[in-house]
């Protein structure tokens, strides 16, 4: 299982479990630094992570880093 605590930008935090997560993406806004988190069961979560979207492209991008080496390290290979 991993789950990641992401804080938000008005002080809550979430506490995400990404065995349930079917993609993120970041808001096509300039000015808004949201992630969008959907899930498998079609539910999605809006976390305002930065002030613009770079911000919340370093966010993703750093919720990736954690979580790409649990993905290979898993019983559920993606090359397969």
């Amino acid at each position: 299982m991993a789950a990641i605590n992401i804080p938000e930008l008005y002080g809550r935090d979430y506490l995400v479990n990404f065995d349930t997560v079917k993609y993120i993406q970041v808001s096509d806004n300039e000015d808004c630094g949201d992630l969008i988190i959907t899930f498998t069961d079609k539910s999605r979560l809006v976390i305002s992570v930065g002030l613009d979207r770079e911000e919340a492209l370093g966010w993703l991008e750093s919720i990736y880093r954690v979580l790409a080496p649990a993905v290979f390290t898993s019983k559920n290979k993606l090359w397969r």
